[in-house]
């Protein structure tokens, strides 16, 4: 009997270190973290459908599911939608729940370079006040060129850039 109660405890206790853990690692903390950054520092909302991840390998890294980074000029279209955003970090921002955007790779994306009637064009961003430095990893994007002044256009897909 009293060894019962020692895998009892012994199961308690896992069960409220995967709690604890879970609680401390669920990235969805991070959806908001880069809307807000996106927002203040680019004037365009961002959407994330699928959600925030955590991935382990190769290096540990939030990944959210579904992106997309609106378009002023034309609020039909999405300027970028991709299927995934990875942000690489490391444990300590991961339990101190701070992100830094500096490098990413977009999963599929699909990177719409847009002019409207007006002139207005989908990749016209305010200048920040200081530029950070940002390192982008593209796999398997594809980009779309319409001027709708004048009618070209072009398109190329399937890229690693």
């Amino acid at each position: 009997m009293r060894r019962w109660h020692v895998w009892a405890g012994v199961a308690i206790a896992v069960l409220v270190v995967l709690a604890t853990g879970w609680l401390l690692f669920v990235p969805g903390w991070a959806v908001g973290a880069v809307k807000d950054r996106v927002a203040t520092e680019l004037g365009r909302s961002f959407e994330v459908d699928g959600g925030a991840h955590l991935e382990f390998s190769p290096e540990l890294a939030v990944r959210l599911d579904g992106v997309r980074l609106s378009n002023p000029a034309d609020p039909d279209t999405a300027f970028i939608t991709a299927r995934a955003l990875r942000i690489p970090m490391s444990a300590m921002q991961l339990l101190s729940r701070q992100i830094d955007v500096s490098e990413i790779t977009l999963e599929s994306p699909v990177v719409a370079f847009i002019v409207n009637d007006r002139g207005e064009a989908s990749w016209d961003f305010p200048s920040p006040k200081q530029p950070a430095p940002l390192e982008m990893d593209i796999v398997k994007g594809s980009v779309r060129y319409f001027d709708a002044r004048n009618g070209q256009s072009f398109a190329f897909g399937d890229a690693n850039l």
